[in-house]
């Protein structure tokens, strides 16, 4: 498959929006790519996401220009005109992945403290697109470096075909290493895991 455009939206609920309200939302969600012919496929995860966050919206396009129509469309401006009054927090990301196709997705947010070098920032980008060579269960690895909403700057994104594959990554030696290495660094981190929905 060519290149794609992921756009993620994290999200938390403010505590007086109704279950009912939230299922409106995400089906709000759901319909905008009847409306938007740029949007390519969506996922919605509902579960318990760190940080306080309670649900994942992610859009894909082919294009960057396709993003930029479907966050101009009438139909999307509605949306979130509905949508972030009912927010408590939200992070929105926009990346370009290499696609891989996997089930499962393990996506952490970084910001590293002021202090870390370029150069050990590098080394440990490195290091993470190194752990694939080490865990068989990674399918694949992503790492975006851009100017993030809520500070992060950074996007960790590995790809696996199971949960029980993201448990084994994360048990396994190389991981831990990595970690070691990688959190005494950061100011923020936030890691995600959440199994894709299928296309209805």
């Amino acid at each position: 498959m060519e290149q794609v455009v992921k756009h993620i939206v994290l999200a938390k609920f403010k505590e007086e929006v109704t279950e009912a309200e939230i299922q409106k939302l995400i089906s709000d969600y759901a319909d905008l790519r009847n409306h938007i012919k740029q949007i390519k496929g969506k996922d919605v995860s509902i579960e318990n996401l760190n940080q306080g966050f309670t649900h994942i919206f992610e859009t894909t396009f082919e294009t960057l220009e396709d993003r930029s129509a479907y966050v101009t469309d009438p139909a999307h401006v509605k949306f979130g005109s509905e949508l972030l009054p009912a927010l408590e927090k939200v992070v929105g990301i926009d990346y370009v992945p290499t696609h891989m196709k996997g089930v499962v997705k393990h996506i952490v947010l970084a910001k590293f403290k002021e202090g870390v070098t370029k150069a050990e920032i590098e080394k440990l980008i490195k290091d993470y697109a190194d752990l694939r060579n080490h865990i068989k269960q990674v399918k694949g690895t992503d790492m975006s470096i851009e100017n993030l909403n809520q500070g992060f700057t950074h996007i960790f994104e590995t790809t696996f075909a199971t949960l029980e594959d993201r448990s084994a990554y994360v048990a396994h030696p190389a991981h831990v290493k990595f970690g070691a290495q990688l959190f005494p660094t950061l100011e923020k981190v936030i890691g995600i895991d959440f199994v894709p929905a299928p296309e209805p």
